[in-house]
């Protein structure tokens, strides 16, 4: 090698245009490698599974009674807002006392992330047992910080199908694009086996109502009862796959010495960004309350399943794999009067237009909810969906797109009392991040899914199928009580309405101080947002979002 390397050298510093080192001919060369090595292999492997439910726990003290009033059902609360949805993870981890299975696409090294890191350290230090599975390319904590953690005995923690180098992270996710391209979306947090939390929630401040600039409208839906054992299944599938990989062996080395002992203060350190008021609402929370002390929480009952894509979904061209869509089809094929998508994005493609177009035929009424230009925070992906628009308007769909200041679900009373304490929150953006499908106000899956190819065809994703006319409801009124303040109804208008044949265009109409205010283009949109929505809505870009 030394001799091929010195060769090299002097050829090109023979010719005198530049000179490469032996060092970056072997860097490149190692690299190229680490694109083609794929997944880990030698490395010693540990299967475990989910625990025994104690049914003399402090969990099992809060919800027992119910649950063994309602054999074969699950009792079901929905997380709407989202301090709310914080308040629900830090006291199922506080109160947990045997065991926590966490499985996230994101989780933010920011004040909420380190928050709850912080108190799965504690649960630890209790004698819970935790197995934590992150996303590789969605997972923000340093691999330091989860090295470190996971040096505590009770702490297992492994990535989702990650990239073969650390040290040159950003190049390996364009040298093993093929492999990795296809993500765990799944979110999931279960304690004791005994109760679960899943919805469109990752971990981050712009999920519970603590970010300046992106607050996330999103729907979590908290369980008990006989679907907590479907979710912990789904987690051990996951867990237990060839696709997650410890994360010593992700990052290629160990924690540093002492690196627990340096880990917590640094994890008090970021919990202490947290601002006063943030804090004193978390605490005050009815369901912290309820976890820590006992007492009622308003629990819908009824049948609910689990769904979910299984893991080898991810490899490309991978047909064997059970996948979640499949599933719910039979939800949409019955439903007979009334389909409600809520989807933070939404790209039905040639396919999902030729099945609404029988849904109308049938007589169903569709309605979908989704961004607007102004609120999503994905643009190619609205880019790919703005094409759909007047077909899905010619069949009689109700579109609805969300305005940048007015999410369905979002935390507008925290930001209001932000703005007014500290003079921040005032420039906030409100996303539709919710991922719901109601079926005839009967049923309503919540989960991780998107309508859009990612989703479909690509990423893993999971939720709940739920029989719950009072929970299905529900979600429908808010949506219809929020709609016409928070969102642009889109309509179809004739260029020429003297002209059966003319040309049509989109109109958007918004209730703006009390008044209808119509738009007959895009609100808040110019030529260069026309330009590049033509782009990146190229057909070969569509199949990626």
């Amino acid at each position: 090698m030394q001799a091929g390397c010195h060769t090299i050298r002097h050829r090109l510093s023979t010719r005198g245009s530049f000179k490469l080192s032996c060092r970056w001919v072997m860097l490149v060369a190692l690299v190229t490698l680490a694109g083609c090595a794929g997944l880990p292999k030698d490395y010693s492997r540990t299967t475990s599974y989910a625990l025994t439910p104690d049914n003399n726990g402090r969990i099992a003290h809060v919800f027992s009674k119910e649950v063994e009033a309602h054999p074969g059902l699950s009792g079901l609360y929905p997380l709407e807002d989202g301090q709310d949805a914080l308040a629900a993870r830090r006291a199922l981890i506080d109160t947990a006392e045997h065991s926590l299975d966490i499985q996230y696409y994101i989780w933010h090294q920011d004040a909420t992330g380190m928050l709850l890191l912080d108190h799965i350290l504690q649960a630890a230090d209790r004698g819970v047992r935790v197995r934590l599975l992150l996303d590789d390319i969605g997972n923000i904590p340093k691999d330091e910080t989860l090295l470190s953690i996971a040096t505590h005995p009770n702490i297992s923690i492994r990535i989702f199908n990650p990239t073969s180098t650390r040290a040159f992270y950003q190049l390996s996710l364009v040298l093993e694009f093929e492999r990795i391209n296809g993500r765990m979306h799944n979110k999931s947090m279960s304690a004791d086996s005994q109760v679960t939390i899943i919805g469109g929630r990752n971990i981050g401040d712009e999920y519970f109502g603590n970010h300046e600039q992106l607050n996330f409208g999103d729907l979590d839906v908290l369980a008990v009862g006989a679907v907590v054992e479907q979710v912990e299944d789904s987690f051990d599938i996951f867990w237990n796959s060839k696709y997650s990989i410890p994360i010593n062996v992700t990052a290629h080395r160990e924690a540093k010495p002492n690196a627990l002992k340096t880990i917590r203060p640094q994890l008090a350190m970021g919990v202490s960004k947290l601002e006063p008021e943030y804090r004193r609402r978390l605490d005050r929370s009815a369901l912290n309350r309820i976890f820590k002390t006992g007492g009622w929480l308003p629990l819908d009952w009824g049948k609910a399943h689990v769904l979910y894509d299984e893991p080898n979904k991810v490899e490309n061209g991978n047909h064997t794999a059970r996948k979640l869509m499949p599933l719910l089809q039979p939800a949409i094929d019955s439903t007979k009067q009334e389909l409600v998508i809520i989807s933070s994005y939404f790209i039905p493609g040639k396919e999902g237009l030729a099945f609404i177009r029988k849904l109308r035929q049938k007589g169903v009424n569709v309605r979908v909810v989704t961004n607007s230009i102004t609120s999503t925070d994905v643009f190619p992906a609205h880019a790919n969906y703005v094409k759909y628009r007047v077909p899905l308007l010619r069949e009689g769909v109700e579109l609805y797109e969300i305005k940048s200041d007015g999410a369905v679900w979002s935390d507008r009373k925290m930001r209001k009392q932000r703005k007014k304490e500290s003079g921040i929150g005032g420039s906030s953006r409100s996303s539709l991040h919710t991922k719901a499908f109601v079926f005839d106000r009967k049923r309503i899956f919540i989960g991780s899914l998107n309508l859009d190819p990612r989703s479909i065809n690509i990423n893993t994703e999971i939720g709940l199928l739920i029989d719950n006319a009072t929970l299905a409801r529900n979600t429908v009124r808010q949506l219809d009580s929020k709609l016409m303040d928070n969102a642009y109804r889109l309509e179809l208008k004739k260029i020429d309405g003297s002209d059966p044949n003319s040309d049509v265009r989109i109109e958007w109409v918004s209730r703006e101080n009390g008044r209808t205010v119509r738009y007959r283009s895009e609100p808040n949109t110019n030529i260069f947002h026309r330009i590049a929505m033509w782009f990146v809505s190229l057909p070969a870009f569509e199949s990626q979002f």
